[in-house]
């Protein structure tokens, strides 16, 4: 069983979820990170991990933009909320399916028809 915590932070910012089930299950099995996505970091983030039931402290954090690794972008920032998924992804795509002569044989008469 977990104990359930709140997420909050110093700044106006959304996080999801702003409330978290953590559990230590054993020794071999500790959850040892959490991922964070931060848009534009101007200052500084303080982040806080309380317990849910009387908001005792139990963690907290201050993020610097030198601490944060930035995430590799292949498109601009500004055209990223334009795209389709598809576009986003091309070259991860294109790079699995190079070749579908193969399987659009092998379904030609099954599925696929001439209409």
């Amino acid at each position: 069983m977990g104990s359930r915590y709140t997420v909050s932070g110093s700044q106006e910012m959304v996080i999801i979820p702003q409330e978290l089930e953590l559990s230590y299950q054993s020794p071999g099995n500790a959850q040892l990170f959490s991922e964070l996505h931060v848009g534009h970091l101007r200052s500084k983030i303080s982040l806080y991990l309380r317990q849910k039931e009387g908001g005792t402290p139990v963690w907290e954090a201050l993020l610097k933009s030198g601490d944060l690794r930035p995430e590799a972008t292949l498109v601009p920032a500004h055209h990223t909320a334009q795209l389709h998924f598809v576009d986003w992804h091309r070259e991860q795509l294109v790079a699995q399916v190079t070749s579908v002569d193969q399987v659009l044989d092998k379904l030609y008469g099954q599925v696929l028809n001439h209409e």
